[in-house]
């Protein structure tokens, strides 16, 4: 997992890049809680949108464990803007 926080694991794009979709692989047998964009670097809140397809830069996955350990690796399909 690139970055850590708490109980989310997220991987961000390049500087002049925004997610548009992205995954996560978690250890075997645990459950998914959330798997989603977010604004890391731009300071974009989370799940009060609607917001423009160019907001987010980055994607977050939060295991149903409550670990961000039991992500194996989160992964994200960046655009450039």
């Amino acid at each position: 997992c690139e970055s850590v926080t708490g109980d989310t694991c997220s991987i961000t794009c390049p500087s002049g890049y925004f997610v548009s979709t992205g995954t996560c692989d978690l250890a075997n047998g645990v459950g998914l809680n959330e798997s989603r964009p977010f604004g890391s670097s731009n300071g974009q809140p989370q799940g009060s949108g609607p917001f423009p397809a160019k907001t987010f830069d980055s994607w977050a996955c939060k295991p149903a464990s409550g670990s961000a350990r039991d992500v194996n690796g989160a992964y994200a399909f960046c655009c450039a803007e």
